[in-house]
């Protein structure tokens, strides 16, 4: 019995498939919890998130250059 919760930890547990990070629009996502903390006033997460969603404004940015090159 404990062989088989071990196999099912080992095994089921597993990510079968690459994550499609890469895909997600993170500029978008930062906004929107911007956004969110600008609503509930909340001052440490608007700080929190603020530097990451400069980044990924930049790395768009940079990503749209090198498109038009």
């Amino acid at each position: 019995m404990r062989f088989c919760i071990f196999l099912f930890i080992v095994f089921g547990c597993s990510n079968k498939y690459q994550s499609s990070s890469n895909k997600k629009d993170w500029e978008q996502l930062y906004a929107h919890e911007l956004n969110s903390a600008l609503d509930n006033e909340d001052d440490l997460a608007f700080y929190f998130f603020w530097p990451y969603y400069l980044q990924a404004r930049y790395e768009n940015k940079l990503k749209k250059l090198e498109k038009s090159d």
